[in-house]
């Protein structure tokens, strides 16, 4: 029979937690709205926003983590594979939630859903004029 370890069981506890804060969160989101829109909106504000922005955080800390390796373990002579991993795994971590940045960018214009932000009204931004020829 197998046992399972006390690490198991945090990590379990740990997930079950982030997905009960998850669901729960998204139940008091949609109590507050009043359409299919704002839904969206509230979604995507307190939820899909702050989990990337806590994954590309810590991209960012795995990447410094990593450059804080290879410069010890250079300064020492041993061994810098851990510390490049650690940068790449970053960096890869980082490009890939600036592309869903993006895409949600791309998918927000083409369809014009107004989630990046939904008080402004692109149509009513008027730029300035400058005059790069000379004169008044």
């Amino acid at each position: 029979m197998r046992t399972i370890s006390e690490k198991s069981k945090r990590a379990m506890r740990i997930i079950g937690l982030g997905f009960f804060l998850l669901i729960s969160s998204s139940g008091v989101v949609y109590a507050q709205s009043t359409s299919v829109d704002n839904l969206i909106t509230k979604f995507g504000t307190y939820i899909v926003d702050p989990i990337l922005l806590v994954i590309f955080a810590t991209g960012f800390f795995m990447f410094m983590w990593g450059l804080f390796q290879f410069m010890v373990n250079v300064s020492r002579g041993e061994d810098t594979s851990s510390g490049k991993q650690h940068m790449i795994y970053g960096t890869l971590g980082m490009l890939i939630m600036v592309s869903v940045y993006g895409i949600i960018a791309f998918l927000d214009n083409t369809f014009g859903l107004n989630v990046a932000n939904p008080d402004m009204n692109v149509q009513s931004v008027n730029a300035p004029t400058i005059n790069f020829v000379g004169g008044q």
